[in-house]
């Protein structure tokens, strides 16, 4: 009996002290300062909220700057897909050029270059869209020599070949129709390949090119 009567007092004292423990962590905490700290992070979690808000406007403007460019950027190459062309001749009547052996012949007088694809300079067509082209070449050879071939050249490599009799045949004329795949930056011109090297000029000796279909 007694040692049931100690045994039960000395679990009333481990409880006591367990609960006075406990008070005393409690009394330790100071409220004031909780609230304090609870107050600074909440400050802290309003401004990252604010940022993040502000981060997710900023992209979408970003984003709604992009699709307006992607929109102007469609429109523009939709307009240089539906006007991309070339015609051009010779500025002299009627008086003769000799383009020398493999020569490119340049036609000076541009009469139409929608897309600037033409160069003057350098008589070479350079493709600002991919698609199906159609091109023409006519040229007439000089009566008192020998006959002419032009090749329409892609790339350097012959698409058609036209011929002009020149002295055999009065005041012939060669003439040539082409098409072909290009991409941007392919180039086309006509180029001396065989025979006589010598043109007439103006209006008869003439280059054209077109789009037909962009990809």
């Amino acid at each position: 009996m007694f040692s049931l009567i100690t045994c039960c007092m000395l679990f009333a004292c481990s409880v006591s002290s367990t609960v006075n423990a406990i008070r005393k962590r409690s009394d330790d905490i100071n409220m004031p300062e909780l609230q304090h700290v609870i107050q600074q992070q909440s400050a802290v979690i309003q401004t990252l909220q604010a940022k993040v808000t502000s981060m997710d406007h900023t992209m979408t403007s970003m984003g709604n700057t992009v699709k307006q460019q992607s929109a102007v950027m469609q429109t523009m190459q939709s307009k240089l897909m539906k006007h991309v062309g070339f015609s051009a001749a010779f500025q002299l009547a009627h008086d003769m050029v000799n383009i020398g052996q493999g020569g490119v012949i340049k036609f000076s007088n541009i009469i139409t270059n929608s897309g600037s694809g033409y160069s003057a300079t350098t008589g070479v067509f350079t493709a600002p869209v991919a698609g199906n082209y159609g091109f023409y070449l006519s040229f007439r050879s000089d009566n008192t020599h020998d006959y002419v071939v032009i090749a329409l050249e892609k790339n350097n490599k012959a698409l058609h070949y036209a011929v002009a009799e020149g002295k055999r045949v009065f005041r012939d004329k060669g003439a040539c129709f082409a098409t072909s795949h290009l991409n941007v930056g392919d180039k086309v011109r006509a180029r001396q390949n065989d025979g006589d090297t010598r043109l007439e000029l103006w209006r008869l000796t003439t280059f054209s090119g077109f789009l037909l279909l962009a990809d």
